[in-house]
């Protein structure tokens, strides 16, 4: 692949911190378009994601959250990156299903695996590379949550093209897998199985691309990402920032037991079950904290409730 780096214009810098990285800090996003440059990708196009996460680490004083940036590549920006070597010619795509294999929860096609081989030209000669991978170390799967608890089964996740297409899925994960063994230094530092847990491939329709787009706009009018919470003080239910919803919900828990009314953190805690499993959602140590401070509320209601039955 050529040593030239694609250049961005100043606008187009700024369309693509707006709308395709904006949760991303400044050295974070200096990385990103650099990434862009040298495998000359477009993130408009949807050829080049850079995709946050941010996780919880335990230490001795609680929890610390880590920030982690990974940078994927969709699967037309894997083959435009191996055209513009010159020497590739795709290969063979086919998909292993099992009807023993069916699953309505987690696989309801039966797949077992898929493989995909793509062809290098090296020294004159055409040279196959295929790679084989399966459907449980691939498909999103989320864990089941029943009662505002997880249940620790899972099942597969819909909501993008997995449900739809879950074949066609796969055979783009095998075949990111095969165009990164042939051309391992083209495409070193993007889409690593080891730092991505669901999202091996992403393909992203023009539709999903515009309801993407939107869900953009509309968090950024909103200042970000909001849950609605019901602080069961007559007033409509408000939203919140989940970075700062654990702290305001412990001091609404302190100052009605100083208030000596517990009861209207049982009641508190009863609406907005949907709004706490979404901050769980949005943040596992912020969840696990306002669940702890809740508990013994929790506790607290069932004992009446169990009085009242007696009664």
């Amino acid at each position: 692949m050529g040593q030239e780096l694609a250049a961005f214009s100043n606008t187009e810098i700024e369309l693509i911190k707006r709308t395709v990285a904006p949760d991303l800090m400044p050295a974070e996003f200096d990385l990103f378009i650099q990434m862009c440059r040298e495998k000359r990708l477009s993130p408009v196009k949807r050829q080049i994601y850079a995709i946050l996460f941010i996780r919880n680490k335990k230490t001795n004083d609680g929890w610390e959250k880590i920030r982690q940036v990974n940078y994927v590549t969709a699967i037309d920006g894997f083959r435009a990156i191996a055209e513009r070597t010159g020497c590739y010619r795709p290969g063979q795509r086919s998909v292993e299903c099992d009807p023993e294999a069916r699953d309505k929860n987690n696989n309801p096609y039966g797949i077992v695996s898929a493989t995909a081989s793509v062809w290098k030209l090296t020294g004159g000669e055409w040279h196959e590379y295929s790679e084989t991978v399966w459907w449980e170390e691939y498909a999103p799967l989320k864990e089941v949550w029943e009662n505002n608890k997880p249940t620790g089964q899972l099942q597969l996740d819909t909501s993008g093209q997995w449900g739809k297409m879950g074949r066609n899925m796969l055979m783009k994960c095998a075949e990111a897998q095969a165009l990164r063994r042939g051309w391992p230094e083209d495409f070193s530092g993007l889409n690593d199985p080891a730092e991505i847990d669901h999202m091996r491939v992403i393909d992203i329709t023009p539709s999903e691309q515009a309801e993407q787009g939107g869900r953009d706009r509309r968090q950024a009018l909103l200042g970000g990402p909001q849950i609605l919470i019901d602080w069961c003080d007559g007033d409509p239910v408000k939203p919140e920032e989940p970075g700062k919803l654990a702290d305001r919900v412990i001091e609404f828990i302190r100052e009605m037991c100083n208030a000596d009314n517990p009861e209207k953190v049982t009641l508190f805690q009863q609406r907005n079950i949907a709004g706490i499993r979404q901050l769980w959602q949005h943040d596992e140590a912020s969840g696990l904290a306002v669940n702890k401070a809740l508990e013994p509320f929790k506790r607290e209601a069932q004992e009446l409730q169990s009085v009242e039955a007696a009664e």
